[in-house]
């Protein structure tokens, strides 16, 4: 029994050990073929990183190149908008230099000459009133107003600081205009005095790049023009920029136009209704806006689309330019239909009750 047990296990024994010896060379064989395996991965991996370096490159240089013709057309664009203008701007300093001596340095000492102050921009809408002008004299408020507020002089003793006309039209229709404004800074287009040859002893003569822009352009230096805004009120805010106010506060800037639907279906001004504070405003009759002329006949109903809002949407890119140059802009009109711009009331703002 012992002899057999003995022979046995020397049988299982060395029977494991050729089973285990067979195992590792089974192991040996695969873990070499692992090894090939895992070093041809390694070589695989090794190719895919060098494309994924060698793509990240071509990401970064065609974002280069990328970056590089949207500064060109940037710059393209820059000079197209701004570089023409500025150049038309020197053009009409020097003309109007040529006939108004000293006129460049004297636009040029009107900036920061009120640095940090408010002042308030008449608007010609029929919420104005003389009363609330009353008070803007007696509180000594600085004030720029435009076109004909003239017609409301017999009715108040203030005058604006500052008077400007953008629109050459007024003075095709009302040459005397200016002469209601003697104690006021004039601030008049380059058009003005190139074009029609008025002349004032108290006139500034400004660059006016007469090119009407979606969206607008600004210029808060204003030696280098001074743009279309389609309100003259815009080329008001642009001045007091200029001048260094840091509150603009906004008064009779109605921003709406008496509508009615005649019977094409066409909306169109209903001349019936105010649309400036004095029906004495165009004496000759309405300004017909399709055209820009005045109309013979005494306010005749006459078609044209109402422009309100986009009248807005200026108002609202003048708000975001003039916040960049740390300026805020109110609207203390009573009433009204200008809605883009911060309300305030007309007491508040001038801090009574």
């Amino acid at each position: 029994m012992k002899e057999y047990l003995k022979k046995l296990r020397t049988r299982v024994i060395g029977g494991s050990f050729h089973e285990i010896n067979d195992r590792i060379s089974e192991l040996s064989i695969t873990n070499n073929k692992a090894k090939i395996e895992i070093e041809a991965l390694r070589a695989q991996n090794t190719e895919l990183k060098k494309e994924f370096v060698d793509t990240i490159k071509e990401i970064e240089k065609l974002n280069r190149d990328f970056a590089q013709h949207r500064q060109d057309k940037n710059d393209d664009h820059w000079f197209l908008r701004n570089g023409f203008d500025r150049m038309i701007a020197k053009l009409q300093l020097a003309a109007i230099e040529q006939k108004v001596p000293g006129n460049q340095e004297r636009l040029a000492s009107l900036k920061d000459t009120h640095k940090g102050e408010r002042c308030f921009i008449i608007g010609n809408g029929p919420s104005l009133t003389a009363a609330d002008l009353d008070v803007l004299h007696d509180n000594n408020v600085f004030t720029f107003a435009s076109n004909r507020i003239g017609v409301i002089f017999p009715e108040t003793l203030w005058r604006p600081n500052v008077w400007s006309v953008a629109d050459i039209l007024i003075f095709d229709n009302y040459r005397e205009e200016g002469t209601n404004h003697k104690n006021s800074i004039l601030l008049l287009s380059s058009e003005a005095l190139l074009e029609q040859n008025i002349l004032h002893d108290n006139a500034i003569y400004y660059p006016y790049i007469h090119i009407k822009r979606t969206p607008c352009s600004f210029s808060a230096d204003i030696m280098k023009g001074v743009h279309e805004f389609g309100t003259v009120t815009g080329q008001l805010i642009n001045f007091a920029v200029y001048m260094g106010f840091s509150e603009i506060y906004l008064l009779g800037v109605d921003n709406m136009r008496p509508t009615k639907v005649n019977d094409s279906g066409r909306t169109i001004i209903d001349t019936t209704r105010p649309w400036h504070f004095s029906k004495d405003y165009h004496i000759n009759g309405a300004i017909n806006t399709n055209t820009g002329h005045i109309i013979a006949e005494p306010l005749p109903d006459h078609e044209v689309f109402a422009r309100s809002e986009i009248s807005a949407q200026t108002f609202k890119a003048l708000d975001y330019y003039a916040s960049k140059c740390g300026v805020k802009i109110y609207n203390a009109t009573r009433g009204g239909a200008l809605e883009v711009l911060e309300r305030i009331s007309f007491e508040k703002a001038l801090g009574i009750n």
